[in-house]
Parts: C-alpha cells; structure tokens; sequence
C-alpha cells in the first residue's frame, strides 16, 4: 500500500528472512498451493507488518513452541538455523517475528517493524 511508513532495515538481512520464510512456504505446498504476501501499517506502535501467508499442510501443534529454537527443525535435510537466524535479524532491528498455523490448512508469519 502507498500509505506504508518508511523503517530502516538493512537490507541485505530483510531479503534473507522475507526469503527464508518465502522458501518454507514453498516448501510446506509441495503439492502446490497460494502464497500471499501482504504489507500493512501498524498504529500502535507505528511500523509495519508484513505476513507471509501460505496454504500448506501447516505445523504441527507440538512443534509451535519451537519453531524460532536454535537448531530446531521439522525438515529431513533441514539445519535449524532458518528461523532462529530470521527471529535474531529481526529483533536487532527492534521488531518481532510471530508465526500463527492450523494442521492441514496453512501458516502465516508476519514479521513487524517498527517505525
């Protein structure tokens, strides 16, 4: 959206997580699916939202509370350092990284920035 606020990022480090979570989506479809990425201002506090919200087969519950652990992983060849290495980026530019999923019906990240 146009009325988006400005954040100060670092690049280089925003494109590796925006694209961490853009594989694992990918990932979580194998047999195809919808991956939507949307962008929002936030209020309170002002900054931005960005949510990448895929139609895969979702998380298991028992996973949930592990997702962004260092070394933590649900892949077969996955290393653990995915998400804990996007939760990390994140924080250092102040802002959060929050994962919401339902078995059989897909995942949403949405990592905030503030303003």
């Amino acid at each position: 959206p146009a009325d988006l606020p400005r954040v100060t990022v670092r690049r280089d480090e925003m494109q590796q997580v925006f694209l961490n979570l853009i594989l694992n989506a990918i990932d979580a479809m194998p047999q195809g699916g919808v991956l939507r990425v949307r962008a929002a201002p936030t209020v309170d506090p002002a900054g931005v939202r960005v949510s990448f919200t895929d139609s895969g087969m979702g998380i298991a519950k028992e996973a949930m509370p592990h997702m962004f652990q260092f070394l933590y992983t649900t892949k077969k060849q996955g290393t653990g350092l995915g998400l804990f290495v996007c939760q990390e980026i994140v924080r250092n530019h102040g802002g959060e990284i929050m994962v919401e999923s339902t078995e059989g019906a897909g995942t949403t990240f949405t990592v905030w920035l503030r303003e």
